[in-house]
């Protein structure tokens, strides 16, 4: 492999080394916070938005079908949060999360636009994992706002191997497009 990099110049090889540290040294903390006890809290509200993803549709070529998969669609806005409510609770028992409690959030729109709901659950991070390549990648399109993640046994003594439980809190968005006689 060396002999391969050493016609990089000294500049390409330095970004190459940092491009390949930085996630292992994300990752390590992720688990030194997790077992630690540490709570990590990441704000996710505006790393995408629904208008990113519109403007991802208008640059590239998508059927309407494609399009309109995006949107949570209900004949109104109660059935609209229903939905994204009972979307979530498979996603969560799909992947092995225990679901503690979920609630809409008062930012949720009434009628078409952002549905926004809050879940707390516990899992370990394996678990975790699933739960949130199925919201990201799955239909409708749904972001993850926040996230929350805590050890809660921190200060116990547990194997090495054993797998954490994690108090989790996810707040995840979906926008309605309301269709009156579906």
């Amino acid at each position: 492999m060396i002999a391969r990099l050493s016609h990089l110049s000294p500049s390409s090889r330095l970004l190459l080394a940092v491009a390949l540290l930085i996630p292992g040294i994300l990752l390590i903390a992720l688990v030194i916070a997790v077992t630690s006890g540490l709570t990590l809290h990441a704000d996710l509200s505006h790393a995408k938005s629904l208008a990113g993803a519109e403007r991802d549709f208008a640059t590239r070529s998508v059927s309407a079908r494609e399009a309109n998969a995006a949107f949570i669609h209900a004949a109104s806005s109660g059935l609209a949060t229903a939905s994204l409510e009972r979307r979530l609770a498979e996603i969560l028992s799909g992947a092995g999360l225990v679901q503690r409690s979920m609630e809409v959030l008062p930012e949720t729109a009434r009628g078409q636009g952002p549905v926004i709901v809050s879940v707390e659950a516990t899992g370990d991070v394996a678990r975790l994992g699933r739960a949130l390549y199925e919201i990201e990648t799955g239909s409708p399109l749904l972001f993850v706002r926040s996230l929350d993640i805590r050890n809660d046994r921190s200060g116990e003594q547990v194997a090495a191997d054993a797998p954490v439980d994690l108090a989790i809190r996810i707040v995840v968005e979906g926008h309605a497009r309301l269709e009156p006689g579906q």
